[in-house]
């Protein structure tokens, strides 16, 4: 989900993975490229490929499932399903999970969330089109009533042949309230990554993005660089 694309490592998403995959709600603290501790059974056929989950969960504060305290478990699916030998794909996922304790004043009620993911990518050569759209509903919140969260992102990037520099560009959209007006974020990304000598055992990337958010609000500007050393 993160990369955004089935064929997987190969995407590179830059230095900030799409809003949307954040958090998706105002009330839960749960975001997607989480690292969570748990058993996955997966079934393939021919370009389809089907996995199941069963995770130990977040904490009240989001962190990961190696220090969640409570017995709950939290569940997911994946469907993913290979285009062509480029690597387009679909991708969907779906996942329920359970927090004991989102309140303090009712740290024993038990909130259950949900979250729907689809993703697709298309190859075209040396260029690549990205996107996704995320969905999320909270139950059984301590206070309030709970408001689904959306969010979607579409990107696109260029791989110069022959020497694997990267030049990648996306526009997300994330409304964590959907009740509230004007509440929405917009960010445009702007990036280049290269890889310094293959295997890619060091990777530079530079990214700058802007953020607009959709109330009265100033815009601000982002730039930031990332040297990665893969071993």
């Amino acid at each position: 989900l993160k990369s955004g694309g089935v064929a997987g490592l190969d995407r590179p998403v830059g230095i900030n993975p799409p809003m949307p995959l954040g958090q998706t709600t105002t009330s839960v603290p749960f975001a997607f490229p989480n690292e969570e501790l748990g058993l996955e059974g997966f079934y393939v056929a021919g370009h389809n490929r089907v996995s199941a989950q069963v995770l130990n969960g977040i904490g009240p504060t989001g962190e990961s499932g190696a220090t969640d305290s409570d017995t709950k478990k939290d569940f997911a699916v994946i469907d993913q399903l290979l285009l062509d030998d480029e690597g387009s794909g679909i991708e969907a996922a779906g996942y329920y999970g359970s927090i004991v304790g989102l309140s303090t004043l009712n740290p024993g009620l038990d909130t259950h969330y949900w979250r729907l993911v689809a993703t697709a990518n298309k190859r075209l050569s040396a260029f690549e089109v990205l996107g996704g759209v995320v969905y999320g509903k909270d139950q059984d919140l301590p206070t309030g009533t709970p408001s689904p969260g959306v969010g979607y992102w579409l990107s696109g990037q260029y791989v110069v042949p022959k020497s694997g520099l990267t030049f990648y560009s996306r526009y997300e959209f994330a409304d964590p309230n959907t009740d509230v007006a004007n509440d929405g974020r917009r960010r445009f990304v702007a990036g280049t990554l290269l890889p310094v000598n293959l295997p890619e055992y060091l990777k530079l990337t530079a990214e700058y993005w802007l953020d607009f958010p959709q109330a009265a609000v100033a815009k601000t500007h982002h730039v930031v660089g990332e040297v990665q050393l893969v071993f």
